[in-house]
């Protein structure tokens, strides 16, 4: 089972709200995120028997407060399931759609309905994203606009004949699913991320470590060259003594790197470093007077 369905599962079993209005809402988010309505037939499609079982629930519940019978099929057609019943039509109507002015229950209640419905997130050992996907470009602006309302970063794109609601960013993904209630997946995609984070710190570590340690082994070649070509043209003797100073040291000690070098003569990196470029200059005016 993919994380993106371990996390539906988990929403689809929690406890079912008692009050009417967030049932409703809930419900409502299923019915825009799934296409649930076409003529005067009523759907519910989904891969997870957990959020099916979940509607069922719902819509059950009110058909016994409204004393009102209903009749419901599921099929399976491939890795689908799909619920029909006969009373959705019923029990939301257009005009009952209003995302304004709700307080954090009823989004809740909104929001986990359209991501039962509709929504993915990825595996955040790969990437942060999550996602809705609408065929409605209304209903996704509308969704966008609500969850920056409650500090959740989200944007939308167009992909084919659908209008994605997308989460890029690893703490707005955690914030939704805790307001979601998905309290384990919550652990386990944070248990991810800091193992990720952690991961991907050492390896910054590494490859600047890698990155020092090649600049240094560099350095020091271009410094031995540079001694071995003085000493081959006689020209070594003619150097100062600190210019010798700093030559014969390097060449004991190849493998040490310029704070360390400094270290052993006792002074600054950076007249370490002056000496050398020194010596470099010595070496290029040389070989530019062989060329002439």
């Amino acid at each position: 089972m993919s994380f993106s369905q371990k996390v539906k599962s988990e929403i689809a079993k929690s406890k079912v709200p008692k009050n009417i209005e967030n049932l409703k809402y809930e419900l409502i988010g299923m019915y825009i995120s799934n296409d649930c309505i076409k003529d005067e037939d009523s759907y519910f499609t989904s891969e997870n028997l957990d959020i099916l079982e979940r509607y069922r629930y719902i819509v059950r519940y009110f058909c016994i407060r409204n004393n009102q019978e209903y009749n419901y099929d599921i099929q399976k057609q491939k890795n689908i399931y799909m619920l029909n019943c006969n009373v959705l039509n019923g029990l939301i109507k257009k005009q009952d759609i209003g995302f304004n002015n709700l307080d954090i229950n009823l989004i809740t209640s909104l929001l986990i309905g359209i991501f039962l419905g509709c929504g993915y997130v990825n595996d955040p050992k790969d990437n942060y994203h999550l996602e809705y996907i609408f065929t409605d470009e209304d209903i996704a602006n509308k969704v966008n606009t609500l969850l920056n309302n409650i500090e959740i970063s989200s944007n939308i794109t167009k992909r084919k004949n659908n209008h994605i609601v997308y989460i890029k960013d690893g703490d707005s993904i955690s914030n939704l699913l805790g307001v979601l209630g998905a309290s384990s997946s919550l652990i386990q995609f944070e248990e991810l991320r800091v193992e990720k984070e952690m991961n991907n710190n050492l390896n910054r570590v590494i490859n600047c470590e890698t990155a020092n340690l090649n600049k240094a082994i560099n350095a020091s070649k271009k410094h031995i060259d540079n001694i071995k070509y003085l000493k081959q043209t006689g020209n070594y003797s003619k150097l100062k003594d600190n210019l010798k100073l700093v030559c014969d040291t390097r060449e004991k000690y190849p493998e040490l790197s310029l704070n360390e070098l400094a270290q052993i003569i006792g002074i600054s990196k950076s007249g370490l470093n002056n000496r050398f470029k020194k010596i470099d200059e010595i070496v290029k005016d040389l070989k530019e007077n062989e060329q002439k």
